[in-house]
């Protein structure tokens, strides 16, 4: 169900987007459509409407046990969509096709996670191995190349990238920093936790921000110097929310000192899903509350408040690539498209 923010009135209503959670929501690279990835095993491609409306263009089913469940999504190129099944194969999509172009495995181990470089990707896999997939006259039209250097010794948790670098946490409570050319590993940090989640500041790529239960940290993905640290039990990326407190905290990537020196407590409950806007002044959070909120970085309070909540708990949160509005993934499997226009 589509809502407008601003009256709360029914835009578009269709049966439910997915028959399980909705894990990951991205659009494609020019814009026009957006894939979403379940636990009910099926990737679906949308066609997004001037109005708001979806329209499901395609649906892919991988499978019909628990393994085959999806729980990674990136759509590098306009003909190829890659998503990751919970047992590690990753499944290359032509987004008009109602099978999978192929099903492949990791060069070392099941993929655990990837992050899309560029119109390449980079995954992570159990043998704490990292590799860079591209167009090649490899395995169903792709070629792997396992990352050289020293790599981890356990099981990749959680990987970042950007055209030219990379970035993967381990359960080995490190990160280890790398070269898309290549590829290659070149240097390493000791993060003192497991990394849950990490990412590439977007306008400082040379820095990594790194996720745990307990806190969150910078590093030099140059040197692997850390940059600073916020002792708390925060989870998340840039911009960190306490997972027992409706609280949000926006800090600095490279420094991680506040930004707004208050805490945003709006939220009644725990938040969940956080994104900036294309531009980087407005952050857009929802959770297990349900609501959807707009705030102003700059103006150092919440702008907008979404009037009519979400249909059940928020699993994700991604804008539109011009930031008009986001769409929300949540528990029961529907996605939401909310306006962002104050």
């Amino acid at each position: 169900m589509v809502r407008d923010a601003a009256t709360g009135a029914v835009l578009f209503k269709a049966a439910a987007a997915h028959k399980g959670s909705v894990y990951n929501a991205v659009f494609s690279p020019d814009g026009a459509s957006l894939a979403t990835s379940s636990a009910d095993k099926t990737v679906k491609v949308w066609t997004v409407g001037a109005d708001g409306a979806l329209t499901q263009a395609n649906v892919v089913t991988l499978g019909k046990a628990i393994p085959d469940m999806q729980n990674g999504l990136v759509w590098p190129t306009a003909d190829t969509i890659i998503s990751v099944s919970l047992s590690g194969a990753i499944n290359v999509i032509d987004p008009t096709a109602a099978d999978p172009k192929a099903v492949v495995t990791g060069p070392a181990g099941a993929v655990t996670s990837l992050a899309a470089a560029g119109a390449s990707f980079v995954t992570g896999d159990a043998a704490g191995d990292a590799s860079l997939w591209s167009r090649g006259e490899g395995r169903e039209g792709f070629v792997a190349v396992r990352a050289t250097g020293a790599a981890h010794g356990k099981r990749v948790s959680c990987v970042a990238a950007s055209a030219d670098r990379f970035v993967t946490g381990a359960y080995d409570d490190t990160l280890r920093f790398g070269s898309v050319a290549g590829p290659e590993f070149s240097g390493s940090a000791t993060v003192g936790a497991l990394p849950r989640a990490v990412t590439l500041v977007p306008a400082c790529p040379e820095v990594a921000v790194v996720a745990t239960s307990k806190f969150v940290k910078s590093f030099s993905t140059a040197s692997g110097a850390e940059l600073g640290v916020i002792p708390a039990p925060w989870e998340g990326r840039a911009v960190a929310a306490s997972p027992t407190e409706a609280v949000i905290f926006v800090l600095d990537a490279a420094s991680l000192e506040p930004i707004v020196k208050s805490k945003w407590t709006a939220h009644t409950s725990r938040v969940v899903a956080l994104a900036f806007s294309p531009s980087g002044d407005v952050l857009a959070s929802s959770g297990v509350d349900r609501h959807v909120f707009f705030w102003s970085v700059t103006e150092n309070h919440p702008i907008k408040r979404c009037n009519v909540a979400i249909a059940a708990p928020a699993t994700g949160l991604v804008w539109e690539a011009d930031g008009s509005a986001v769409w929300v993934s949540a528990s029961n499997g529907v996605v939401t498209r909310v306006d962002a226009a104050v």
